[in-house]
Formats: C-alpha cells, structure tokens, sequence
C-alpha cells in the first residue's frame, strides 16, 4: 500500500482547511445535492465529497455509499490533493498504489476512482469531489470538466 506524498506547502493547506470550519459538521443537503448530481451526470453508483485533514480523508456527503474516514494512508483522495487537475484510476485493481487498499480489496470493492481536487481561492486544495464505480468504467474529458466544474460549485457553497 502507497502513502500518498504530503502537498506542497502542506501547514498553509490545514490552515485553509481549518478556516472553512467544515471537519466534523452534520450534513447539509447543499452538498447532497452536489454528490447526488456527481452521481447521476457521471452514471457512477457512488459519489463523494472529501476533506483531507493531516490524519484522516472525511466526508461530508455520499451518494450510493455510506460516508466514510479513512486513514490517509488507504486513501485516494489525498493523491489526488497533489495536483490541479482531476485523478483517474479506471482500474484500480491494476495500479500498484490502490490495489492493495482495504475499499479495492473489499467493501465497497471500488475499481474506478475519479477525483477533482477543492481548490480555494487562494489555491489550496483542501479536499475532493469524486465519484467511484465497482467497474472500470472510463470517463470523457467532458466528465472530467464536468467534475472539475462541480468541484469548484463545492468550493463556492462552503
């Protein structure tokens, strides 16, 4: 199992993180809404919205899953967080990062990852909408944008 590598500038991004106060909140139909959407424009069975904290990758909303706090060390989001652009594994049963991780190898038995970093204004990326599939299941550069786009909606909401 991989550990992903800590962002750039990594005590800024917490700091970023931290004042949208958004860690450990009850759920607000707002961000439902934006997973759901994820879900169904992107004919996934499941959608995210991932924070990233120094410890842990928590979520703030799912759609077909159950939300879920993951050591960063089982988690995809927080490669993801290392870069601008989306991440997409479509077969993460052959990529030697994830293919080991407890959600590949059992529940929710996830084989496709795509995720799209939250970025702030001021260019930190504090977390990620994404969307999962039990398939492979190869997503267009429109999906991606249209990820990216609600990505930066999440951002805008919170």
């Amino acid at each position: 199992m991989s550990t992903a590598p800590r962002p750039e500038n990594e005590y800024a991004r917490l700091m970023a993180l931290a004042q949208y106060g958004i860690l450990d909140t009850v759920p607000e139909e707002s961000f439902d809404r934006l997973v759901r959407l994820a879900s169904h424009v992107l004919q996934t069975p499941a959608a995210y919205l991932n924070f990233v904290d120094g410890h842990r990758q928590w979520s703030k909303a799912a759609a077909g899953a159950s939300p879920v706090e993951t050591p960063l060390s089982e988690s995809m989001c927080a490669w993801t967080i290392t870069q601008d652009t989306p991440m997409v594994v479509e077969d993460t049963q052959q990529d030697p990062r994830f293919c080991d991780y407890p959600m590949v190898t059992g529940q929710p038995h996830i084989r496709m990852y795509a995720g799209a970093p939250l970025i702030t204004p001021s260019g930190h990326r504090i977390g990620t909408l994404c969307v999962t599939d039990t398939q492979v299941h190869p997503l267009s550069d429109t999906d991606l944008q249209t990820l990216q786009d609600l990505a930066a909606l999440v951002v805008t909401e919170a």
